[in-house]
C-alpha cells in the first residue's frame, strides 16, 4: 500500500526516452479541486517521445482552504506514428494529503500553531531496540526535547522544540534551547501518533545539508523519553561505537 502524498511535497518526477517514432497522451484528474488544484505538468499533454532520456514534472499543488485528502489520477499511454497502441493506458492513481493554510492558526510571530494532521490508519513502524540502535548511527542528530507545538511556516509542518539534551549533531547547527523541525513524515513515533505537547522525548533525524535545516521523516524516530527513551540512550552508551559511514 503506497502511503499518501504529503503536503511538503510539490510535485513528481518522470523519465521518458523511445527508441523510434512514439506518440505519448498525458492525463491528470484532482478528485477534489477544493483540497487539491488540478494537476499540471512541465510539458505538453501530447507530443513526441525524445529520444534522448528527458525529465519532467508532474504538479499537483494544494489549495491552501482545507485540509483532507484527494486523489491525484495520472493517466499515460503511448502509440506508434501509425497510431498502434504500444503501451498503455496506464492509470496511475495516489492519495494526496494537504492542510488548510489557516485552520485552527495561532498567531505567533511569522508562523502560525495549527492542529497536527491524524495519524495514518495502518502503522507501519519499527521500535525494536535493535532497530532503534541502528538508526542511532544513522541519523544525523540525536536530541532530548520537549515538545512545544507543531506549527505552519511557508506552507509546510513544523515542530517547534525545546533542547534538553544533545547526543549526536551533523554539520548544521542546533539551536541550543528551541529548535524548528521539518516535519516530512507522519509515522514519527512508535505509535504513529503526532507528537504531544509538553512531553519529553528522545529524536533522531536528519538534516538537509543544502538547506541547512532539521527534518524528522518516515525514517527518523521520536521515543517517549518517560517509557524507552532514557533505556535505549543508557543501552547506546554501552554499546561500542557506530561504523564508520562511507562517504559518496
Amino acid at each position: 500500500m503506497i502511503p499518501p502524498i504529503e503536503p511538503y511535497i510539490k510535485d513528481l518526477k518522470f523519465r521518458f526516452n523511445a527508441t523510434g517514432m512514439v506518440q505519448y497522451s498525458l492525463n491528470f484528474q484532482s478528485s477534489n479541486e477544493t483540497i487539491m488544484r488540478h494537476p499540471t505538468t512541465t510539458i505538453r499533454p501530447n507530443g513526441l517521445v525524445p529520444r534522448k532520456t528527458k525529465a519532467f514534472r508532474v504538479k499537483f499543488p494544494c489549495t491552501g482552504k482545507v485540509t483532507g485528502r484527494a486523489l491525484l489520477t495520472i493517466n499515460i499511454s503511448f502509440v506508434d506514428v501509425a497510431g498502434s497502441e504500444i503501451w498503455g493506458p496506464l492509470s496511475l492513481t495516489l492519495k494526496r494529503q494537504c492542510v488548510a493554510d489557516k485552520e485552527g492558526w495561532i498567531k505567533h510571530g511569522n508562523s502560525s500553531e495549527v492542529s497536527p494532521l491524524p495519524p495514518p490508519q495502518i502503522c507501519n513502524k519499527r521500535c525494536s531496540k535493535r532497530h532503534v540502535m541502528r538508526r542511532f548511527c544513522l541519523s544525523d542528530f540525536v536530541i532530548k526535547a520537549r515538545m512545544e507545538s507543531e506549527i505552519m511556516r511557508n506552507g509546510l509542518p513544523r515542530l517547534r522544540v525545546r533542547i534538553v539534551r544533545m547526543y549526536k549533531q551533523g554539520k548544521v547547527s542546533i539551536n541550543s534551547r528551541s529548535q524548528l523541525l521539518d516535519k516530512r513524515g507522519q509515522e514519527i513515533t512508535c505509535s504513529c501518533s503526532n507528537l504531544k505537547a509538553n512531553r519529553v522525548y528522545l529524536i533522531l533525524g536528519k538534516e538537509d545539508k543544502r538547506r541547512r535545516v532539521l527534518y524528522l521523516d518516515n525514517f527518523s524516530t521520536a521515543l517517549e523519553w518517560s517509557k524507552n527513551g532514557r533505556s535505549y540512550v543508557r543501552a547506546y552508551k554501552k554499546k561500542a561505537s557506530c561504523p564508520e559511514r562511507r562517504s559518496r
